[in-house]
């Protein structure tokens, strides 16, 4: 049936399949009129309005239309210039052959774009490749001219150094595997301290070390970016004191200690609340130490309070390097204990105030015999007096490490926090 017998004909079935009412008349019609006819069109329908056969095909729109919507689109603007083709019997199956075709085309011109940019841009590749090429290149090379140059320099230093003096120490160390190589005065801060480290403790040494901080972290003045940040890890302290970091462990925190000798009192150059608490292990140079757990100045903004005295000598105006060390584990714990309990023993206090009393004798027959032979020999006199002095420090210290001197200490403490 041709499209316009076919829409003569079945008009009112259209009209009702196209209308949103449904309503009948109050004339019912015939049923074979009102039943709705199922079609199946011949040709290809229009792409736009799809009611009647295709009659025009656009390859720029890659569509059919029917000769009114071709009319109607294809009439004014742009789309005058598209060049269209008219089609005569235009199946179902012809729609299909073109829509591949038009796929087909799209996908080759793309896959010809690509080709294009690849071809184009295979200069600049090979380019980017020859430079990445030339710099691994360089960079394998300069390594290993480096490293003979820095083999036949070690070389040299090493035979002045047999030349000039020879050291022990540095032969017991690689006897023992514990350098490989004789460092330069050049070396960085980092290798030093590792060379001058037992090779089981580099590890753990360098895990401390990396964590040293300036002391405007103390203030939070650091940059945000941690490449701007002056002084970390490695390249703070000299690198003798970060051998003693390396060997003792620790942390170094901001400032420096200045402990007063015979008493638990340490002062410190920086405010140091934010990073220690009381009953913390800490390390002043390279004695251990342990604040004081119950004192309420324990940690206070210019000093610390230690548990036990301070038996070493001051320090003067250079001060001691101060480091955290991190928290015992339960077999540290019972070490600890055991060493407390040995400390506090009975027996052990007898023997160091019989070392101390032994010194203070000793302290004042020296000054007697220095005070009778002080005309006679004013030379042995005086090495006598020498000796006394020497004497009556070692008994002094010693008697610091009694629990005497500690009680004493702590009723001291009570007495001022009274007044």
């Amino acid at each position: 049936m041709s499209q316009v017998c076919f829409h003569s004909r079945h008009a009112l079935c259209l009209q009702q399949n196209h209308s949103q009412d449904n309503a009948l008349s109050d004339q019912r019609l015939r049923s074979d009129a009102l039943r709705p006819h199922r079609w199946t069109p011949l040709v290809q329908p229009c792409t736009f309005c799809g009611n009647f056969a295709a009659r025009w095909l656009c390859p720029p729109c890659k569509e059919s239309y029917c000769a009114d919507c071709y009319s109607q689109l294809h009439g004014r603007g742009a789309s005058l210039a598209h060049a269209c083709n008219r089609l005569g019997y235009y199946t179902a199956e012809d729609q299909l052959r073109d829509e591949h075709f038009f796929r087909a085309s799209a996908r080759r011109s793309i896959e010809r774009h690509k080709k294009e940019l690849a071809r184009n841009s295979e200069p600049i590749l090979r380019k980017q490749a020859a430079l990445a090429i030339q710099r691994s290149y360089r960079a394998a090379s300069g390594r290993a001219l480096g490293r003979s140059w820095l083999r036949s320099a070690r070389a040299k230093q090493s035979y002045q150094q047999r030349q000039t003096h020879y050291s022990k120490s540095l032969c017991i160390r690689r006897i023992l595997g514990l350098t490989s190589h004789t460092l330069l005065p050049h070396d960085a801060k980092e290798q030093i301290a590792m060379e001058r480290t037992l090779f089981w403790k580099r590890a753990r040494a360098r895990y401390f070390i990396l964590q040293n901080c300036t002391d405007a972290s103390l203030n939070g003045d650091l940059p945000t970016d941690p490449k701007r940040i002056q002084g970390q890890g490695f390249g703070i302290g000299s690198t003798g004191e970060l051998a003693d970091q390396a060997s003792f462990g620790g942390v170094r925190l901001p400032g420096r200690a200045f402990p007063v000798e015979g008493t638990k009192h340490v002062n410190v150059s920086h405010d140091l609340r934010k990073l220690l608490r009381p009953g913390d292990r800490i390390r002043i140079g390279s004695s251990l130490c342990r604040l004081h757990k119950t004192h309420p100045g324990a940690v206070d903004r210019n000093s610390l309070q230690l548990r036990f005295c301070w038996v070493k000598p001051d320090i003067g105006a250079t001060g001691l390097c101060l480091y955290r060390l991190p928290p015992q584990g339960q077999a540290g714990k019972m070490w600890t204990m055991i060493g407390r309990i040995m400390y506090e023993n009975q027996l052990t206090q007898i023997l160091i105030k019989g070392y101390c009393g032994f010194h203070f004798k000793v302290c004042e027959y020296q000054r007697v015999w220095a005070k009778r032979l002080h005309h006679r020999l004013p030379k042995v006199a005086s090495q006598l007096q020498k000796w006394s002095a020497q004497h009556e420090g070692i008994q002094q210290r010693v008697q610091w490490w009694t629990m005497d001197w500690q009680q004493v200490l702590e009723s001291r403490r009570r007495k001022a926090d009274r007044s």
